[in-house]
This record gives C-alpha cells, sequence and structure tokens, in this order.
C-alpha cells in the first residue's frame, strides 16, 4: 500500500496534482522539495549564497539566470546549523562539457566524487563523505552553465507510515498517527498530536518504516501551546527488523526547545524508531511522551532505489546506484574507471575519468588528480600549486628558487631552464660558465677579437679575422 501513502505524501509538497505514481503533474514542487514525486528535501533554501549573484540558483528564485557566467567560477552555500550530506543535483542550460569540477564540504575536498547522468542537461553529484556539513562549495567550469541548484537533504520516511504507541491520552484525537500527518499545529488542547495517558508510568511512541532504510536525521517537533518540558531528556532509539537498538540518542538539552534535531552519521539499517521519557516533570505524576509531528529523513539503503528503496541496482554498480532514480555513475573525479572509481589517475592525468593532462608548468607534470594543482611545485613559475606567473626574468627553475647564472647579460635566462639569452662580455656557454681567452673580447665572443683568439668567432665587421 505504500503507493497510496505516496499519492498523498506528494500532493502534500508538489504545488499541483499528482499520477497513480505519485509524480507530479502540471506544477512543479513546493519550496523546499525536489526529485520523484517532491520527496526531497531541498536544504538550499535555508543557506546563504555566495557570491550572491547566484541567489538565482535557488529552485524558489523569482529570477532564472543561466547563461554562461563570467569571473569565479563556484558558488559557495553556508548553512547555521550542521547537515548531513548525500548528494546534490544541478539542472544546466544546455548540454555541456567540463574539464574540471571539485566538491568541498567543510573546507575539505570529497573523496570520490561520483557523477550521475540524469539527462542531457541535469547531472547528480555524491561523494564518500560521512560529515555534517555548515559549507559546501561546487568549483569548475561546470558552474557557470548552471540553472538551478538543489542539495538533498533526504527524505522523511516516517510521514504517514505505521505507528504504535504504549497509550493514548483520553480520545482518539491524541493517537500516535498524528505525529506522523506531515501537520505541526499551533494547539494540542483538543487533540491532533500524539500523547500518552496519564496513567502511563513507562510511555513510549514507535514508527515502523515499510522498508529498512538508512536515517541520518530524526526531527522532532514539541508541542507549541503548552507543557513543552515534557518531551525535554527523551531518549530516541533506531531498531533493527529484530527489534534491537541499533542506534540510541539520549537528550539532556537546556533550554526546552520546540525543535529537536538529531544527526545520526553512523545510520543503519533501520526498521523503526522509538521514543520514550523517563522524567517526570513538574506536577506530573508520571512521565509523558508528546509529539506534534515526528520526521525520519534517509535514503535507501546500498543496492536498493527508488521511492518504495525495493528495486534493486544493476549489477555493473549493484551497491553504489543512485537512490532515486537506480542509474550508474558514468563519471569518476580523480579515478578512471566508472562506475567503481577505483583506479587512480596516473601521475600525470586529474579530473573527470582522467581525461585532464597535468600542466606543463607543473614540475615533472604531476598534479593532483582531483583539481589538477600541482603537486611538487612548479617548473618557471612561481604561485605554487596554481604555477600561473612566470619567474620573474633573474630566475628561474622549480618554483623560481633558482637565481639565472652570474654572467647572464642582463641578469636574465630563460625561466624554465636556466640557460641564458646571451653572456656578459668575456664569456660563453648556455649558462655562460665559461670564460673566453685572455685576448678575445666581446659579449659571448660575438665582439671585437684578435688574430690570438683562435676559438673565437669574431665580428666580421671589424679588421680582424675568424680562425
Amino acid at each position: 500500500m505504500w503507493w497510496i501513502l505516496l499519492i498523498t505524501i506528494a500532493s502534500v509538497q508538489s504545488q499541483g496534482s499528482c499520477d497513480s505514481n505519485g509524480n507530479c503533474i502540471g506544477s512543479s514542487c513546493s519550496d523546499g522539495w525536489f526529485g520523484s514525486g517532491c520527496q526531497y528535501s531541498d536544504v538550499v533554501i535555508n543557506a546563504t549564497i555566495l557570491p550572491q549573484s547566484l541567489e538565482t540558483l535557488r529552485s524558489n528564485s523569482s529570477r532564472q539566470d543561466c547563461g554562461q557566467r563570467v569571473g569565479p567560477l563556484f558558488v559557495l552555500l553556508t548553512w547555521k546549523v550542521p547537515l548531513p550530506f548525500t548528494w546534490l543535483r544541478i539542472k544546466l542550460l544546455n548540454k555541456t562539457t567540463y574539464r574540471n569540477i571539485t566538491l568541498s564540504l567543510n573546507n575539505a575536498l570529497c573523496q570520490k566524487t561520483k557523477i550521475f547522468s540524469v539527462d542531457d542537461t541535469t547531472l547528480d553529484i555524491a561523494c564518500d563523505a560521512n560529515v555534517s556539513m555548515t559549507t559546501l562549495k561546487l568549483e569548475g567550469d561546470v558552474v557557470g552553465s548552471i540553472c538551478t541548484l538543489f542539495v538533498s537533504g533526504g527524505r522523511n520516511f516516517a510521514l504517514f507510515q505505521q505507528t504504535s504507541q504504549s497509550s493514548s491520552y483520553y480520545s482518539d484525537g491524541f493517537n500516535a498517527k498524528f505525529a506522523v500527518d506531515g501537520r505541526i499545529i499551533p494547539s494540542c488542547l483538543l487533540g491532533g498530536c500524539s500523547h500518552t495517558h496519564r496513567w502511563d508510568s513507562n510511555p513510549t511512541w514507535t514508527v515502523y518504516f515499510d522498508q529498512r532504510v538508512q536515517i541520518n536525521k530524526f526531527v522532532l517537533y514539541n508541542r507549541i501551546d503548552d507543557k513543552q518540558e515534557r518531551l525535554k531528556g527523551f531518549l530516541l532509539e533506531m531498531l533493527d527488523s529484530s527489534n534491537l537498538t541499533i542506534y540510541s540518542y539520549q537528550n539532556n538539552s537546556e533550554p526546552t526547545r520546540l525543535v529537536y534535531t538529531v544527526l545520526n552519521l553512523k545510520a543503519g539499517a533501520g526498521a523503526a524508531v522509538r521514543i520514550s521519557q523517563k522524567n517526570i516533570i513538574g506536577s506530573d505524576s508520571v512521565p509523558f511522551v508528546t509529539l506534534n509531528e515526528f520526521e525520519a529523513f534517509g535514503e535507501c539503503l546500498p543496492g536498493f532505489w527508488g521511492l518504495n528503496c525495493r528495486n534493486v541496482c544493476e549489477s555493473a554498480c549493484s551497491s553504489s546506484c543512485h537512490a532515486e532514480h537506480g542509474k550508474c555513475n558514468t563519471l569518476c573525479i580523480g579515478y578512471t574507471d566508472p562506475p567503481q572509481c577505483s583506479i587512480e589517475c596516473k601521475a600525470t592525468q586529474w579530473g573527470p575519468n582522467c581525461l585532464n593532462h597535468c600542466s606543463v608548468s607543473c614540475y615533472n607534470s604531476s598534479c593532483d588528480k582531483l583539481t589538477g594543482l600541482c603537486l611538487s611545485g612548479c617548473l618557471g613559475y612561481q604561485d605554487f600549486p596554481y604555477c600561473t606567473t612566470k619567474c620573474n626574468k633573474a630566475y628561474s627553475g622549480v618554483n623560481c628558487t633558482n637565481s639565472c647564472p652570474s654572467n647572464c647579460l642582463n641578469a636574465t635566462c630563460d625561466y624554465i631552464t636556466g640557460k641564458c639569452s646571451d653572456c656578459t662580455p668575456g664569456y660563453t656557454g648556455d649558462y655562460c660558465n665559461n670564460p673566453c681567452f685572455a685576448t678575445c673580447f666581446g659579449s659571448n665572443h660575438k665582439g671585437t677579437c684578435s688574430i690570438q683568439c683562435s676559438q673565437c668567432i669574431c665580428d666580421l665587421t671589424v679588421l680582424h679575422s675568424r680562425i
């Protein structure tokens, strides 16, 4: 019966109606949602975006600006509270080829970044990063063509799922199901929230998922009208299919909150979540579990995909297909072998599927497999690791640390090899380190010389011979 629930969910999170498969019809998703059935939370809606000119990348922007941009090709998102990262989506102006794209979370480059081609103008980007992020930075030439950016906050697997609680407060108006009905109401006094009974000394509330899933964020909404302190000190447990606890969180927050957010970066295969309470507040004679709403955000387990998380990934990417559409990644950043991404680029190559060659300005032509930045220094350039600014005329070599040979004319030499362009009078050779005979004169033996200079090349405009 999951598809019946999905249709109901989609109607809540889309701006129009939906078909029998839960797909939105004739309209877009509501602000803060995207993807199949408008089921994926878009956390871009709560982010600060830099540069400010890229505010138009938000899905709810009143102005879409996706022409070819010039200037710094990056977009930086910042959040006030930590969030788990799973994947992001970019919609492009047109089918685009690009040489470089990097993703950083909390100022650290993502490892094994994978790119999925959804269609000609839509890319999904994921990476091996089990972190709670407050910053996300996307860089590369592809940024210039982005029309819309989405960052997935996961799907709420708790919505409209089966629930139970150890007791209900007087009537069906305080049933367990009201904590997963998708509504946050201003008052629970007349019902509409889950609430255990005043004779229940060991209260619990539980939601059961239709399929085992990975949950990385739990959100508990407290009642707004009164008695908010009853929720403080709750115990949250994620249970496996055998009803064993695989994750637990004991709240001890001060002061009381209207919203409690719990991140779980070690998400296992969860089948249910249980909330319990032991604390007795004020004049109460027993503890209570009362919830205005409960959300559990996450993804399908590896190897499965789709809105029901029951579709099996194809054999080529049996444990790494995309959780929404099931496709294998077609590109690996810094690796040669999609979809596995297990064979690193050679030292002289980098980028998507290692198709880029390191710059000749990198020493030994070696560079970082993800960014293309030089690793061992610059050759003939001074701004390591970028290596785009040539040495000053008096310097050469690795990171411009070598002074030109002292006998180079005007202290000028080749910025890479250090060879002199010309020599001061009295010296010869590539590096002007060979003195002329004592009787020879001129720049690099090209000036005036005498008959005795048997190895000099004399200037034939003077009255002396070249022997």
